[in-house]
Formats: C-alpha cells, structure tokens, sequence
C-alpha cells in the first residue's frame, strides 16, 4: 500500500479549489488504473490532504511491489498542469492486510485494515516533501530495478523493535540504461560463466587501482546487455561509479552520441531533477570548480550537451582536428574529475553504431582516465575502425566473444522468462529444436507459445493445452524475425499501430512524441494503456517514468522487424511527421540534430530538406573532425543530387566538391582528396594545380 500526502490547496480561500482536487486525483487515478491498483480514501484539509492507495488487491499481481514503487516516483513529480501540489511525502510497505467492506447492512464501505498499512502511514509522516521512504527489508527484492539509500533505523510506535528504513530514489540506471535487461529480470544471468569471471576479475583489479579494457562481442540477441547488467550490478554494490551510453542506428553518425548521457551524468548539478535542460552558467560553474582553463573552451560542449554557449575568439579558431582533440581532452578531464572520487566504470553498448567521434574519445579517455573499467559491447563489425582496433589489441583489453548457449540454459532462460519452474518436454523439445542454442530466441519461442494459447502459465507451472502431437505438425516460424513478426500479428490493431510508429522515431522513443506525431486521435492515457499492455507481454520496456516519460523497445531487433512492417508510404508519413516535430518543439538551435534531421528527412522523400540537413551535418562533421561521417554525409548529398532535380547553382556544386575534398584529405586518403579538389577546380573553370606543391599551396 502507498500513502501519500500533499498541500497546495487552499480549500477555504481558492473558488477553484474543488477543481484543483478533482485534476489531482484524476492524474492519480489514470496512473493507478496503468498499475492495476485501487484508490481507497482521500483525506484532506489546509495543513495536508492524504491518499491512500493499495496495490495488490482486490486483484493481485506477480510484481504489485513494483508497480507500488514505479508508481510512487511518477507522483512526486506532477506534471505541468498541477504544479500547484508541493510538499508531496510518500510512504510504501507490503505486508498482510484486510481488504474488503466492512459497516453495518445501511452503509457499507470498502478499505483495508491492518499493521502494515499504519507502517505505510507512519513513513509517509517521516518523509520529507519530495521523498519517498520504505522498508529496508524491500530492497532485496527490488534492488535490480530500483536505487534506494539506506537511512538506519527507525523506532514506531507499536513495533516490538527498531525498523530498518531507506528512500526510494530513482529506478535502477541499470534497468534504465541497458534496455536489454527485461523488466522483471531477476535471479541473474544463466550461463556464461567464463565470461562472468573474467568480468568479475576486471572489477576486482579496478578495485585496486588498475585501469582495464573489457570488450563483449556478439551477435545480436546473444546476451550481451545481460552480461554488461551484471557488471553494472556488481560494479554499483562495489561502490564504483558507473556510467553507461549507447549506440543507436538512427544516430550513429551523430558526433560523440553515445557520450552525451555520460557526460550528463558526469557533470551532476547541472541537470534539473525534471528536464533535461542544461543552462550555460551552470555548465560554466561547474568547469570554473574543475580548472579555470577549462571555461575557455567550454563551447567545445555545444555538440554534446546542446547547450548554446556562445563561441569565443579561441574556439572560433578550432576546426577540424584541433577541435577534435580539445574537445577529447576537455570531455576527458571530466572523467578524470570523476575517476578522483571512485573507480570508474563506464559502458558503451551497441558499440557497432558508435560515430567516429565518440570511438575517438573512448580511446582518450582510456589514455587518460585512471582507476577506469571501459566496458564496449557490441556486434561483430563488418569493418572496425582504426580506434577500436587500438583499445582491442591495447595490453590492458580483454575480449569475451559470446556463443551459443547450451540446450539446459536455453530451457532455463525461456523458463524464467515465463516465470515458471520447468517446461513440458514437448514445449521443451520445440523451443530447442527452433532456437539452436540463441538465447533471445528462445524467450521469443516461449513468449510465442503463450501469447497463442498454446501453453498456460499459472502458479509457476506451464501446462500443455494441446497434444504433443498436434504441437509437433504446428507449423513455427524458423527465424528470429518470423517469430516476432506472429508475436506482433496477434496484439491489436491498435496496438500494431503504435508499435509502427514508435518503430520510426526509434528503439528508445519519449511518450510525447510519440502521442504528438500520432496518425490516428487518441488520448494520452489510452495511449499509455497500450504501452502498457505491450510491457505486459514483454515486447517493450519502461525506460524512464513521469516526468521524463519515454519508452524502449526490449529488444532492438523488435524494433527492426517491427519497422519492416511498414509500408512504404507509412513509412514517409512518419518519418515527416518526426522531422517536423523536432524542427517546431525543440528549442534553442538544431546543431546537435543535424544528423537525425538529414536521416528522417531522407526517408521522408523530401530531397530540398533532406540535403539542407546532409550539408549541415557534413559541415559539422568536418568542423568535429569527424571525417568518417563528413565523407557519408556528403557522398549521401551528392546522390541526393544526383536522383532529384535539385538543381544547384555551380557555387554550391564546387562548394560540395571542396567540402568532400576535405574530408578525404582528413581522413589521410589523399588520393581521392586530390579528385574531388580538382573537380572543384573544374567546376569553377580554373586551372589545375602543375606540381603537387601549387595544389598544396591552393588547399591552404
């Protein structure tokens, strides 16, 4: 049960204040019905009103703990509209109660009795505005999917002793940064054994002083964000810190995306508990407390924190590799700061989608951060760039290459993942026979399996609803996408839809754009019930509550099958719709989108768009010696020409033709430099250089 206690409401004084209550409860009510969770009682008055709320009955769920919890962060933060509540105090136990009517024959009324409900009353009393406190004893139960700190312990009136508390602070950066840990995930990984102990290994010579490598390889679904939640996991109960960035398809040739959330995190205080928004003076303070130095060159942070210092005399000068390396090193001597308090574990998953840039730096902060544990996960690359190949063969790199599991692990998984304690040998046989070893696809066999009625999942038993027979000439699908795509095919319409949608904005997507580029009228709160109802059957994930509410994908090749479902058209619809919502909601400037932009509008079929935004992006690029991405950028701008009738003036073709030059001769390929210059050159009619050194003299 929750209690929850709030003021703000003048209820003698305001005309409105009966609609104020009303707007509260009804955003409490929408959140509980999400929950699966009842509101038993609304006290209030002018020095403090109070709810009651119980999870668990009169229906219960496997994880009413932590509906209970996830629901207790969302209302400490009210949304915009209610910013009239304050001094919000939460209290949350589980225990054994009485829920039901009690009264005589003429009234009658429903509520629930008992210790642990006084208990839920007496932390919501201690609590201060804004604080969330529990049970210690929750914390076991709960600690994969939510961080608390402990507050010793607390005498209560009618308890025999002293009782252990601690504050609710957030849900787990575990959880919420590696999207492939599943929701409900517990009991630890299966299998991977030698792995698990070279991982444990590498925390241990953290531990004492020494800075290590650790790459995880393998294909996708294969369990590599299972592994690196663990070593989050232990690394955390170590007392280390850890920060964790990622890949993304739609991204990677964003510069350093995959250190923004790092750097974030890194620079703590900047950022206000309930937006993303980062202020230039509080960035500024907190370099000035670092060194001084370091200010000068703090517009370097623009591209990573879209933030909008203004440039000074110093950083205008900076371009290409210059602006690179100092911005490595000034991204670096964060992480150092950092690395000073505690080892640092720091983690970059979906590795294969890091731009150029953020490669760059991972090798710098190697170099220079110290005690530090880099933790890259990834698929095998097709081609690695020269930095990644640097931190593999570096003598502090350990690789672990992930390979099929055995038949008993993959039984296991699938049998934890439908929370039962074995399989009928029939169900087992299939899963076996179909998954060959991979784990995801194994769990994805499993959830087809129920999701189809073919087996029950009731006290922890799975029971077999058709002949063993009848299982055997069912005809399965023998890929990994076939297997999802039925999954998908028997969620509704609805549910479909919104699945399509979220495909296109990306595998971690914010609920408001998602209801805001909406192709259908619906509601916030249906809305949310869909998602929802798609966390239920383990297809997407909560990735961070209200205020900040955003969605994930389980895993990221749902996203890709589900993406694939989309008809061409669909496709161009929703991919405008993102670009446009990001040019008319997003404040400030656009630098940092650049890459996005130019991607949706690609996809959108929109060639004007399309290659103002490929411009841009190489621009930058270039400007970040990004020049990997800067050559793609342009050589993408380039077909766009040539398929569309865009047709620039021969200022901009030459300019083009400079610019990819440029970037050719940044990337050390003289030879293909020295084509494009001369087209340039050409382009404008002028002559070509007659010695090597006249060309280099008209480059400069």
């Amino acid at each position: 049960m929750l209690f929850l206690k709030f003021t703000g409401i003048d209820y003698d004084g305001d005309d409105a204040a009966g609609e104020k209550l009303d707007a509260f409860i009804c955003w409490i009510q929408a959140a509980l019905e999400r929950y699966g969770a009842s509101l038993v009682q609304v006290t209030f008055g002018d020095k403090g009103s109070y709810i009651l709320m119980v999870f668990g009955a009169p229906v219960a769920h496997e994880d009413d703990t932590w509906r209970a919890l996830s629901a207790a962060l969302e209302f400490i933060h009210p949304p915009e509209h209610l910013d009239y509540i304050s001094n919000i105090q939460v209290g949350v136990n589980r225990g054994l109660i009485f829920a039901g009517t009690y009264g005589g024959s003429g009234s009658l009324t429903y509520g629930v009795l008992g210790d642990a409900t006084n208990v839920a009353a007496r932390l919501m009393g201690w609590a201060k505005p804004g604080q969330i406190l529990v049970p210690a004893r929750l914390i076991p139960t709960t600690g994969v999917e939510f961080e608390f700190q402990e507050m010793g312990n607390m005498v209560m009136k009618g308890l025999m002793g002293p009782m252990s508390v601690a504050s609710l602070e957030g849900h787990s950066t575990i959880r919420r940064e590696v999207s492939g840990m599943p929701a409900g995930f517990a009991g630890g990984i299966v299998g991977r054994s030698s792995e698990r102990v070279a991982a444990k290994e590498s925390l241990n010579a953290l531990g004492d002083g020494e800075s290590l490598v650790l790459l995880i390889e393998g294909e996708a679904g294969i369990g590599k964000s299972q592994l690196v939640a663990e070593i989050l996991d232990e690394a955390r109960g170590s007392g280390f810190e850890a920060f964790v960035g990622n890949g993304d398809a739609v991204e990677q040739s964003s510069p350093y995306f995959a250190w923004r959330r790092i750097i974030r995190s890194a620079l703590n205080g900047v950022i206000s508990d309930h937006s993303n928004t980062i202020t230039q003076d509080a960035v500024i303070s907190r370099l000035q407390g670092l060194d001084p130095d370091l200010v000068r060159v703090a517009p370097l942070l623009n591209t990573i924190l879209a933030t909008d210092i203004p440039e000074n005399d110093l950083t205008k000068s900076m371009s290409g590799e210059v602006r690179a390396d100092n911005t490595n090193r000034l991204l670096a001597s964060i992480l150092v700061w950092r690395a000073s308090m505690k080892p640092l574990v720091i983690v970059l998953d979906d590795a294969h989608w890091l731009d150029s840039a953020s490669m760059s730096l991972a090798r710098v902060v190697v170099r220079d951060v110290t005690p530090l544990l880099l933790v890259i996960a990834a698929r095998p690359f097709d081609y690695a760039s020269k930095d990644y190949e640097h931190l593999r063969q570096g003598p502090a790199s350990r690789l672990l290459s992930l390979n099929l599991l055995s038949s008993d692990e993959i039984l296991a998984i699938a049998s934890r993942r439908l929370g039962v304690h074995g399989l009928p040998k029939p169900v087992a046989d299939l899963i076996l026979s179909k998954a060959e070893g991979h784990p995801f696809f194994g769990e994805e066999l499993a959830f087809a399996l129920r999701d189809t009625g073919l087996i029950r999942v009731q006290d922890g038993h799975a029971e077999l609803l058709t002949t063993p027979q009848e299982l055997e000439h069912l005809t399965f699908p023998d890929t990994i996408q076939g297997v999802i795509t039925s999954r998908i095919d028997r969620v509704s319409a609805k549910e479909q839809l919104t699945l399509k949608v979220a495909s296109v904005i990306g595998r971690i997507f914010a609920f408001h754009i998602l209801r805001d580029i909406y192709p259908v009228d619906t509601s916030g709160p249906e809305l949310q019930q869909e998602l929802g109802d798609l966390e239920k059957l383990d297809i997407m994930l909560l990735e961070t509550p209200d205020p900040k509410l955003a969605y994930v994908f389980r895993h990221v090749i749902t996203q890709e099958v589900t993406y694939g479902l989309l008809t061409f058209a669909q496709r161009k619809r929703l991919h405008r719709a993102t670009a446009e919502w990001h040019e008319k909601q997003l404040d400030g400037g656009l630098e940092h989108l650049y890459p996005m932009l130019a991607y949706h509008w690609q996809r959108a079929e929109d060639p004007g768009k399309a290659s103002h935004y490929l411009e841009l992006a190489g621009i930058q690029a270039l400007r970040n010696n990004a020049n990997r991405e800067a050559i793609r950028f342009f050589e993408e701008l380039r077909e766009l020409e040539n398929t569309s009738d865009l047709g620039s003036d021969t200022l901009t073709k030459a300019k083009r033709a400079r610019l990819m030059a440029e970037a050719y001769f940044g990337s050390g390929d003289i030879r293909k430099g020295q084509v494009y210059y001369e087209e340039a050159l050409s382009i404008l009619e002028q002559p070509l250089p007659r010695s090597k050194n006249e060309l280099i003299g008209k480059i400069t």
